[in-house]
């Protein structure tokens, strides 16, 4: 938007003047002596919203005398002699400098807004930039730890150092699970998480998901119970990435649960759609954190104790949601803790989501 006028300006401004005097001399049938001014405060209200209050001034100014001359004094006079003229005068004169200072004001916050949201969007673009280049910087010093860590495991040790290989080797997992939720963001927020799908039983998924979440679930000594059905549950799904989904959910239960807690995962074959169901008996969730626990970066109620960046939630929603399905989160239907619900089509019920048939960038 331009702060300062042009010459060009003012002659639109005259021409703001002039068409809304046309105006009202074409109703000038009806309207008599009645209402002179009235077209004249509607151009220069577009005229201050538009040109400024500089050009907006030259528009009263002229309407003003244009008004006068035409319809107040026919006989040819625009100057005030009588008490009444003086009135019309003031109150022209009052209505039109309201009218520009409210454009003014108007028009510069306008101004401000859009330099505001410039700012933000230019942010928005380094803030993406900064995780998409801390992710791949990371991303390579973790390898060769967790290359070393592998290494280190598969030798003898005395009781001591293998306590604490172990302590590396599960820090190392947790940074590089910290890493791939962070490159995950990165694509997501430049429109690059694509998928791979193809034929897969969810079963698979769920037992790649829960043999990986065991270790940790087992540490705090709770129960990971597991329903599936005894057939075939087919899907064209990505199993890499609703693998991701379901380890996601369990290993965020067990994050919040107390020791010797349940987790429930439960799968059910519901006609149209296929349900999977992660319950746990933790604390739940605050009704306030409830409708943004699928935001990036929304933690709820955790401490500084419970790790991670607030990610998982907020992947697992944009990734289900690439499959056709959706997610929601609810309050434990055993009376305690929470319940997420995914739903996912079954193959041919409804068209492919976004990007399912594309293959899914793994960089």
């Amino acid at each position: 938007m331009r702060t300062t006028e042009r010459p060009l300006d003012f002659l639109f401004a005259a021409g703001l003047a002039a068409a809304a005097l046309a105006a009202r001399l074409a109703l000038n049938p009806w309207l008599g002596p009645v209402q002179p001014f009235a077209p004249g405060f509607v151009a220069i209200a577009a005229s201050v919203l538009t040109l400024g209050w500089r050009p907006a001034v030259v528009t009263a100014a002229l309407a003003y005398v244009g008004g006068a001359y035409l319809f107040v004094q026919p006989e040819g006079g625009v100057v005030a002699t009588q008490p009444q003229d003086l009135v019309a005068l003031l109150t022209f004169g009052t209505s039109s400098g309201l009218l520009i200072f409210m454009g003014h004001r108007a028009r510069r916050a306008e101004r401000d807004l859009a330099a505001a949201n410039e700012q933000l969007r230019d942010a928005d673009r380094k803030k993406d930039v900064f995780l998409a280049t801390l992710s791949h910087e990371l991303r390579n010093p973790v390898g060769v730890i967790t290359t070393a860590v592998a290494t280190l495991e598969g030798r003898d040790h005395d009781p001591r150092t293998q306590s604490a290989i172990s302590v590396v080797s599960r820090q190392a997992a947790q940074i590089r699970r910290l890493v791939d939720d962070l490159l995950d963001v990165g694509r997501i927020t430049r429109g690059r998480l694509t998928l791979h799908a193809a034929p897969v039983d969810l079963r698979s998924c769920v037992e790649h998901a829960t043999d990986g979440s065991r270790d940790a679930v087992t540490a705090k000594q709770q129960a990971l119970v597991v329903s599936v059905p005894p057939h075939a549950v087919p899907l064209q799904a990505d199993q890499a990435r609703l693998v991701q989904v379901l380890s996601n959910l369990i290993d965020n239960a067990s994050k919040y649960c107390p020791a010797q807690t349940e987790i429930c995962v439960t799968v059910a074959d519901l006609g149209p759609a296929i349900t999977i169901e992660v319950a746990d008996d933790g604390p739940g969730i605050a009704s306030a954190v409830l409708p943004h626990v699928f935001d990036l970066f929304e933690q709820g109620t955790a401490t500084s104790s419970s790790g991670g960046l607030g990610l998982g939630l907020g992947l697992c929603k944009h990734i289900v949601e690439m499959h056709g399905g959706s997610i929601t989160a609810a309050a434990n239907p055993r009376g305690k803790g929470s319940s997420f619900l995914v739903r996912l089509p079954r193959p041919g019920v409804t068209a492919a989501a976004g990007g399912a048939t594309t293959t899914a960038e793994r960089a």
